[in-house]
């Protein structure tokens, strides 16, 4: 099965415009609820989705808490799943109307009460798509799963007009049919119209917009065409409704969306109060939220299970991660944050030089590739008998007598502190290049990268395969910090020790301009020289400056990220042969 991040960006990315064309995926995100936040581009627009935490017996996702049960494995997933898809799809329309929503909130004196206004708008839209592209059996599945569990979050202890009348605007979005006093359905009455008419526009609308950014991404949406004044004049009825509860607004749109006001916490809302959903609870929801459908949960429940896989399997590389810079003067140990949309842009860019490294890989020599067995040399009496068994002619049974190639391993170091000259983008550009030239070369032998400045950033770990969450991982990368060059090499002496093979390399890439510490220029020309006790070939490239070969003489200097891979297959070659 895939990794659990694959397997949850592809629910993401389903529902974009292309892999290309599309918002920005942060998972883990930091905070305790969903979000999205827009920008000028559709790829500056981030959808953030925090973790699924396990503790004490307990699944938490958001405001939502489960025993860790067969019920609660499978809801904290669909809740996830729920979010990505409702905020993937809401993302687009989101941006694609931003100067017309920007326009309107401008003119809005309350802006938590205009912001609910809108995301109502845009949520109809987004469910629209999401049936569009997933379909109804997984539309009936996951997002009416996750409305039915946020009604076990509605608060329902009763209280003044303004959260009774907040409470039932909650329940129409969700699906659950209220009946209460006059004043109140009066409110709940103007939603559910205001509602029933966007979602009666969403199906033409919502493929119209898709269609129009599918053939030019860059095009403003025409406020006329796309019928930006009826969806309007549904934004004001609602905005209006709203402006006569008295009292505050509550922040949290929907348990599992985003929040109204990205400086609001989810915990403190009284609206949908955090608490324990029991599957009885669910069970009574399911009864009211309406097209809620059973179904054969075991693909769920196996996906949590990959999430718990992933979990402790990246606990055990932290733990080496944490061994490997004990007495080091790391400040910390990390995984960047994940963001495989900005390593999609970005390959398809470097593709013609990627292609160019590949074709230059084919040309090393590959032990693997080569017959074993020669028609002269050194008889291998196992085959020698069985070849006069069979009376078969085999002219293979002779063995080289030159030495195979030996098996290798990799360690690339990438400086991404703030003393580089270059940016964050050319920093994720050398990673790429380096990864994919990696990959070629090895295969499934170890090989990792790690990034850093005063903290120590693991892209990729020997034990870990070269799939779509180190993909991400490179995406995310940024530029922070000091240089601690000397640490990051022992640090990563340390953590090869136990992959070590006939011969090790380290890549190091850097400026070769060490800081952050007494003595660190110094500590760099010793950890240079205990490599070589160790056993290990270090390969340097100086980016950007000729620093590092005050240190490192036979470093190579590159001027761009595509050179790297060039220069260090020359050294590469040389050394390996």
């Amino acid at each position: 099965m895939n990794s659990f991040y694959s397997i949850i960006y592809n629910k993401f990315s389903e529902l974009q415009i292309s892999q290309l064309d599309s918002a920005r995926f942060a998972y883990p995100a930091d905070g305790g609820a969903p979000f999205l936040r827009t920008g000028r581009q559709l790829s500056d627009c981030v959808v953030g989705i925090p973790p699924i935490n396990l503790l004490r017996k307990t699944i938490s996702y958001g405001s939502f808490s489960f025993e860790d049960s067969e019920f609660g494995q499978v809801a904290s997933v669909k809740l996830v799943v729920a979010s990505i898809s409702l905020l993937a799809a809401k993302a687009i329309f989101r941006w694609a109307y931003r100067e017309q929503i920007k326009q309107w909130l401008a003119k809005k004196p309350k802006p938590l009460r205009a912001r609910h206004a809108i995301n109502v708008v845009m949520d109809q839209l987004a469910r629209q798509r999401i049936r569009s592209v997933q379909g109804d059996a997984f539309y009936n599945d996951i997002i009416k799963s996750a409305d039915g569990l946020s009604t076990v979050l509605l608060n329902r202890s009763g209280g003044d007009y303004p959260l009774v009348a907040q409470s039932a605007i909650a329940s129409v979005m969700l699906g659950v049919p209220v009946r209460l006093s006059a004043p109140v359905m009066q409110v709940v009455d103007k939603f559910e119209s205001c509602i029933d008419k966007i979602r009666s526009l969403a199906p033409s609308l919502s493929q119209a917009i898709i269609d129009q950014l599918s053939r030019d991404i860059t095009a403003k949406i025409d406020g006329k065409r796309f019928r930006w004044n009826e969806l309007c004049d549904q934004c004001d009825i609602m905005y209006a409704a709203a402006s006569r509860i008295p009292g505050k607004w509550h922040n949290l749109y929907l348990p599992y969306s985003n929040l109204l006001d990205k400086r609001g916490r989810p915990d403190s809302l009284g609206v949908f109060l955090p608490s324990l959903v029991a599957e009885s609870d669910f069970k009574k929801a399911r009864r009211v939220v309406k097209a809620i459908q059973p179904v054969d949960d075991a693909l769920w429940q196996e996906t949590f299970f990959e999430l718990v896989r992933e979990l402790k399997f990246r606990e055990k590389i932290m733990e080496k991660l944490m061994h490997a810079t004990r007495n080091l003067n790391f400040s910390g140990v990390l995984f960047p944050n994940c963001d495989y949309v900005n390593f999609s842009k970005m390959h398809a860019e470097l593709s013609p030089d990627i292609r160019k490294i590949s074709e230059r890989v084919r040309m090393v020599k590959n032990a693997f590739d080569e017959n074993t067995f020669q028609e002269v040399g050194n008889i291998d009496l196992q085959l020698a008998i069985q070849a006069i068994a069979s009376e078969s002619n085999r002219n293979d049974i002779f063995t080289r007598d030159e030495e195979l190639l030996k098996e290798e391993t990799w360690s690339i170091l990438i400086d991404s502190s703030k003393s580089l000259s270059g940016s964050s983008t050319e920093l994720r550009a050398i990673a790429i290049c380096l990864a994919e030239t990696a990959h070629s070369i090895l295969g499934s032998s170890p090989w990792a990268m790690f990034a850093f400045s005063d903290e120590l950033t693991c892209i990729k770990h020997y034990s870990e395969r070269y799939d779509n969450l180190v993909k991400a991982r490179i995406g995310g990368l940024t530029m922070s910090g000091l240089s601690h060059i000397p640490d990051a090499i022992r640090a990563c002496a340390n953590l090869v020790k136990p992959h070590s093979k006939d011969h090790n390399f380290m890549i190091l890439v850097s400026d070769g301009v060490a800081s952050g510490y007494s003595k660190v220029e110094e500590e760099f020309g010793v950890s240079v020289k205990e490599l070589r006790r160790n056993g290990i070939d270090l390969i340097a490239m100086g980016v950007g400056s000729g620093s590092i070969k005050k240190t490192i003489r036979n470093a190579r200097i590159v001027e761009k990220p595509t050179d790297i891979a060039k220069e260090f297959m020359e050294v590469y070659m040389t050394l390996s042969s």
